[in-house]
C-alpha cells in the first residue's frame, strides 16, 4: 500500500505475502520507478504507472528510507 506524503509517495504497508517484504519498510520513499522520477507523483499517480508496468518481467524501485539505511 503507497501513501501520498508531502515529499513524494511512501510505503504504507506491505502484505504478509509480499516479496518484497524485508526489503522495503513502512516509510520508506519511492523516488523512482524504473529510474523514473517519481518524487512529484500522488501515490494514485504512482500506482497506476506500477500498473502500466505490471506486465514487465522485472521493475527496479528505487527507495530512500527515512532512517538513512
Amino acid at each position: 500500500v503507497v501513501d501520498t506524503s508531502k515529499m513524494c509517495p511512501a510505503v504504507h504497508s506491505l502484505k504478509s505475502t509480499s516479496p518484497m517484504l524485508g526489503l522495503v519498510n513502512p516509510g520508506d520513499l519511492i523516488i523512482a520507478l524504473d529510474d523514473e522520477d517519481t518524487r512529484n507523483m500522488t501515490a494514485a499517480s504512482l500506482t497506476r504507472l506500477m500498473a502500466k508496468k505490471s506486465r514487465q518481467r522485472e521493475r527496479k524501485i528505487t527507495l530512500l528510507s527515512p532512517d538513512g539505511f
